[in-house]
Parts: structure tokens; sequence; C-alpha cells
């Protein structure tokens, strides 16, 4: 409830379904079933990740 409340004050409104990242270093992206999406970090390096879909679980 905290969370809700204080980001209403600065005009966000949460609802049912939506993700929060605290902490995150990035903004988080939409990403589909078979789609690859890779994420390089000056000093840490390079992460990917291949979402499957629901059929390749």
């Amino acid at each position: 409830m905290w969370l809700a409340n204080t980001v209403a004050q600065r005009g966000v409104v949460l609802r049912a379904g939506d993700v929060i990242l605290p902490g995150s270093v990035t903004a988080a992206i939409p990403v589909t079933a078979g789609q690859t999406v890779t994420a390089t970090f000056a000093v840490l390096g390079t992460v990917t990740a291949i979402f499957a879909g629901e059929k390749d679980a």
C-alpha cells in the first residue's frame, strides 16, 4: 500500500497486473514469445534472454 500511495503523489496509478521493478537499472520493455533481448552493462558485461512460448516451455 505504501508504494501505491507514494507513486500516486507523483501522478502514477498502479493497476492490477502492473510489474514493479524495485531497484532496476533499466526500464521494463514489452516482449513477446520467440523474442531475444540482450542487455549490455558497461562494467558487468552482457546478458541475453530468449522468451519461449507456452508450447516451448
